[in-house]
């Protein structure tokens, strides 16, 4: 399938403005189009890629008056196409959609196969577009592919960028640094990700600003970083001036594990500028700007707020967040031929032991695990598998192995009859399980679970209790007593497929707490008609791992699925972090 990327430039700000209508600039559009649109818009088609700026007070020289948008591509190719949009009276917000591209032939490139991209002009320093040699200033740069041209805010007047964070009552928070370059390596100046190096270093140059309160703003002559993929310690390794043994803009990395750290910080004034930490966890990463004085830290790690936000577990407290990392890179290539579409619908983590049936006890026993790419190109990007090992003996081993080294091969034993168990996860190069779309429940994600029996036969059982059955007429006595009739709650669930349908239950019960859980069942089932599944959560006491409203139903049976503890089901995280 051939796939093409339009690029609509010529937009400084939110929306287009009559920046053509005065002066030479507006004659020559004139002069382009003698019958102006009534729409207000003139269109040029120009080159994807070259040396010439496309800003929004410069004539497109190169481009083609109302010409289409014209791409040249073969099968399996990613190409290019590009358009300049004038103004001749200011439109406010304007929004583009695209259809399926046609050739002269009738062959077609359906819509669903195009991006359509913003070339986002912003500020950016000018050694890159007009100087190797001296440095220029900022200048405006149309370099930035936007989806959302709102995600970057320019202000002309302060020359200045902005990134933006909204919490969920609207309220917008942002902050902009930059500062002088310290890896020429694209990948290290992202979010790191495993395998990249440890950056715990002073950066000169840095320039703040922000709209949060109490944040320092200005210029200033040194700043300094604390970027790896790593766990940390507070403790001031770099004897960072200002920092305590805390977690601040000072702290350690560890030589393992892989919590993260992505903070940008200004010593000089004793501040975090922001931070981004735990960064695979979703909506239970850190994230913050400016210090952080009030967010308690989550899960036992203490009660006072960490300054670099490191446990706060807050990013689900916004709405969403957006993250811009920008630089000029020289001679910067990009090959189509390693930008492979991976469909995770194909991919398995599959494993199998060196025999069949059950081991001795003391034999050695191998599992040999790999991901099954489903036919498709093996990716050149890492990948690897985090496995942990189990076992009746109560030993638990765990490992992360890069499949770039070939399948992963667990040796282990048991030292007397029982199972052992392999439990392996793949993920990517940033920690993130590889989850497959259209699956339900543990299926999204991509994992292998297996085991091996050692001389089962052999397993002996243990006394029953004197009081075992005394002990369960009590308890069957109690929930005997419970009434139920016209005491149970279902409340519905609207689910987006309507052949299934799906309510919160609430049962009495005996004790504190009734019974919750989710029930569904088929839309058109009939009496009598459908088999009963009832399952079980585990006991678990982590109250990021309470029971939330799945988005789907079971559609051939009725299936009750209970939490372990009888807590209320809908509720806000507070809620459960009080329960628990």
């Amino acid at each position: 399938m051939t796939k093409a990327m339009l690029l609509a430039t010529g937009v400084a700000m939110a929306g287009l403005t009559a920046r053509c209508e005065t002066g030479s600039l507006a004659e020559r559009v004139k002069a382009d189009f003698p019958e102006m649109p009534a729409s207000g818009i003139c269109r040029y088609a120009v080159p994807a890629t070259g040396e010439r700026q496309y800003l929004p007070d410069s004539y497109p020289e190169d481009g083609m008056a109302g010409a289409p948008c014209s791409i040249v591509a073969a099968r399996d190719e990613y190409e290019p196409g590009s358009f300049v949009l004038y103004a001749t009276k200011d439109l406010g917000k304007l929004s583009f959609a695209v259809g399926d591209l046609k050739s002269e032939k009738g062959d077609v490139i359906p819509k669903q196969e195009l991006d359509l991209k913003v070339v986002k002009v912003w500020y950016q320093n000018g050694n890159g577009w007009y100087s190797y040699f001296q440095d220029v200033g900022k200048r405006l740069c149309p370099e930035l592919l936007l989806n959302d041209e709102d995600l970057i805010r320019v202000d002309e007047k302060t020359e200045d960028n902005y990134a933006r964070l909204t919490e969920k009552d609207g309220q917008e928070k942002w902050v902009y640094v930059s500062m002088d370059p310290f890896s020429t390596k694209l990948e290290e100046v992202g979010v790191p990700v495993q395998g990249l190096r440890t950056f715990q270093t002073y950066v000169n140059n840095m320039t703040v600003a922000s709209n949060v309160a109490n944040v320092a703003t200005g210029n200033f002559p040194q700043g300094n970083i604390e970027f790896w993929p790593l766990n940390y310690g507070g403790n001031n390794a770099k004897k960072i001036p200002g920092a305590t043994d805390a977690f601040d803009f000072g702290d350690a990395p560890a030589p393992n594990g892989g919590y993260t750290s992505m903070q940008v910080c200004n010593f000089q004034q004793k501040q975090m500028v922001f931070a981004f930490n735990n960064v695979n966890q979703n909506g239970n990463a850190d994230l913050g700007i400016g210090n952080n004085t009030a967010k308690a830290p989550k899960n036992g790690n203490g009660k006072t707020p960490n300054l670099d936000w490191t446990f706060a577990g807050n990013a689900g407290d916004y709405a969403n967040a957006e993250l811009i990392v920008a630089g000029k890179f020289d001679n910067f290539k990009l090959d189509p031929a390693k930008m492979v579409e991976l469909n995770l619908e194909k991919v398995f983590l599959v494993g199998k032991t060196d025999k069949t049936g059950f081991y001795k006890v003391g034999e050695e026993i191998t599992f040999t695990l790999d991901i099954d790419w489903g036919g498709q190109p093996k990716p050149t990007k890492p990948y690897f598998i985090e496995w942990q090992r189990f076992g009746d003996d109560g030993k638990t081993d765990k490992g992360r192995h890069d499949i770039a080294n070939g399948p992963l091969v667990i040796k282990t034993s048991l030292d007397r009859p029982g199972f052992i168990r392999i439990l392996a996860h793949a993920k990517d190069a940033k920690g993130r399980f590889l989850t497959k779309k259209k699956a339900q429940g543990d299926g999204k994600r991509v994992f292998f679970d297996g085991g091996a029996g050692v001389e089962p036969e052999k397993l002996q059982g243990v006394p029953e209790p004197a009081d075992f059955d005394a002990f369960w007429a009590a308890q069957k006595a109690k929930l005997n007593a419970v009434e139920f009739v016209g005491k149970v709650k279902m409340t519905p669930i609207e689910l987006k497929d309507k052949s299934v349908k799906l309510w919160a239950v609430e049962v009495p019960c005996a004790g504190p707490t009734p019974v919750t859980g989710y029930l569904s069942m088929p839309a058109d089932a009939k009496p009598g008609s459908l088999p009963a599944i009832c399952s079980y959560h585990g006991y678990n006491g982590n109250p990021k791992h309470f029971q939330r409203a799945p988005g789907w139903g079971h559609k051939s049976a009725i299936y009750f699925n209970v939490n372990a503890h009888g807590y209320k089901l809908g509720q806000p995280q507070e809620y459960y972090d009080e329960f628990y």
